[in-house]
């Protein structure tokens, strides 16, 4: 925590006696305490700094070794609070007294290790000599600080912008989001030319240059994550009336990726239809991953649930009477405080599916087979649980690609682009937000007739066994 002064203050309020350096105090000497570690924590604090009825009271520090002019001590408010303070003078500043707040006892800070640690008597007094021998030459540490942080506050460098900018947002975003944000800030920005450049000094070609910097050295994915995170704090500057302007033409600085992704959905040659032969090698081959790997991958495929939502499902969110699966908001994709609850009605074959998991004592829906108390695939990314699942095929596809695999099937079989969004969980359709995903009433029908008609193609293209399955149109079901 920063150091706060308090100039301007009476001198009747300081004990004079002690600042000039003499042994004993008369008015004051009640209140000189002996400081240790141990005797400002629990029962101890209390007795050694009662709070005052009213007001606030200074207990002075016997142990502290203090140049000539300065005492330091533990402040007390009748509200409660215990703080270490530095009473002090500032050589030919005039001789006034001073009071600085070092920070309160045992509130956290950050280490000069970097790790999270408390406040200590030890780390306030080194404070406290510090700016005590400052003001011994004339220099006053607090007052600086105060300075300094205004003159940032008014003018901001790129990287202090950058950093408040995530502080502030911080509960929007998932913990994963933020830690790779902070990367980004520590690794590409901080150490870039950009970051020697106030807020307002930045121009569009020093974002040109630092996104094409990273492009270079880190790829295009994540020169835009950095470029994203700069423009969005600028802007949220320009907001907040921090800075007047920013960088022109941010938005067009956008390094294009161009990537095939299709491989990961099980698509034909022409990658814009399923691929039976595909569907039925999965389908058959997982089988030999055994039935927990075997009922996930399928369930997956029938419902096109992310693989998180389809991790984390536990038995309660399972109703077996109404056939449907709850997932809780905090399993679903978004920002924080904008994610909404899906209930996701389920084909017979994809109950049927759930039948096939063995009873293994465990909450989760989806077991690990060595350790039951965890879900699937642990703490692990998955990377070996798709790892057998394509061995065990012969088909290279991924599981967040069977969510393309529905959402193409869905579409050759006529249902409306709409309730294939909606299918998906996805909160717009083309620019225009949807009123209700899964949770209103009058789109469970419209979901369920989609995923058991994709369930019926399904059962149809594994079985060989030709099924009728009407085409959906619009504003029509099964």
């Amino acid at each position: 925590m920063g150091v706060m002064v308090y100039q301007g203050a009476s001198a009747k309020a300081w004990p004079h006696r002690y600042l000039r350096g003499e042994k004993t105090m008369t008015k004051k000497a009640e209140r000189s305490v002996a400081f240790s570690a141990r005797s400002l924590e629990g029962a101890a604090l209390e007795r050694n700094c009662p709070l005052p009825e009213k007001g606030q009271v200074t207990y002075y520090d016997r142990g502290a070794a203090m140049p000539r002019g300065a005492t330091f001590g533990v402040r007390c408010s009748h509200a409660g609070a215990r703080s270490y303070v530095l009473i002090y003078r500032v050589r030919g500043q005039g001789g006034r007294v001073r009071r600085a707040t070092i920070g309160q006892v045992g509130e956290p800070i950050i280490g000069k290790d970097g790790r999270a640690a408390t406040l200590t008597l030890a780390t306030a007094r080194e404070k406290a000599l510090r700016i005590a021998a400052a003001a011994r030459e004339g220099r006053d540490l607090p007052a600086q600080e105060v300075e300094a942080r205004a003159k940032r506050e008014r003018d901001p460098d790129t990287v202090t912008l950058i950093r408040d900018y995530l502080e502030a947002t911080e509960g929007r975003w998932s913990a994963k989001t933020g830690r790779e944000c902070r990367r980004c800030l520590d690794t590409y920005i901080a150490d870039d030319p950009i970051a020697k450049l106030k807020a307002g000094e930045v121009r569009h070609d020093d974002v040109r240059r630092l996104v094409e910097g990273v492009a270079e050295a880190a790829g295009r994915d994540t020169a835009n994550r950095v470029l994203g995170m700069v423009r969005q704090a600028f802007e949220n500057a320009v907001d907040s009336e921090v800075i007047s302007r920013a960088p022109a033409g941010m938005r067009k600085l956008a390094v294009k990726v161009e990537r095939d992704t299709t491989w990961r959905a099980l698509l034909d040659a022409t990658k814009t239809a399923t691929d039976p032969e595909k569907i039925k090698a999965v389908w058959v081959g997982v089988e030999s991953c055994g039935p927990v790997v075997a009922a996930f991958t399928r369930f997956l495929l029938l419902t096109g649930l992310r693989l998180k939502e389809a991790v984390h499902l536990r038995s309660e969110h399972l109703d077996p009477k109404a056939n449907t699966i709850s997932i809780p908001a905090e399993l679903r994709k978004g920002q924080r405080g904008t994610r909404r609850g899906l209930v996701l009605p389920l084909s017979p074959l994809a109950v049927e599916v759930l039948h096939t998991i063995p009873d293994l004592g465990s909450p989760w829906i989806f077991p690990s087979v060595t350790k039951p108390s965890a879900p699937l695939g642990g703490a692990s990314n998955f990377g070996r649980v798709i790892d057998s699942v394509k061995a065990a095929t012969g088909v290279r596809f991924s599981f967040h690609g069977l969510r393309g695999t529905l959402a193409t099937g869905l579409g050759e079989l006529g249902v409306p682009r709409h309730t294939i969004s909606t299918v998906l969980g996805h909160s717009h359709i083309g620019g225009a937000p949807v009123t209700g995903v899964y949770d209103r009433a009058d789109r469970v029908p419209e979901v369920g007739a989609a995923l058991r008609t994709w369930a019926i193609h399904v059962d149809g293209v594994v079985t060989g066994r030709v099924a009728k399955v009407l085409l959906m149109r619009r504003g029509g079901g099964e």
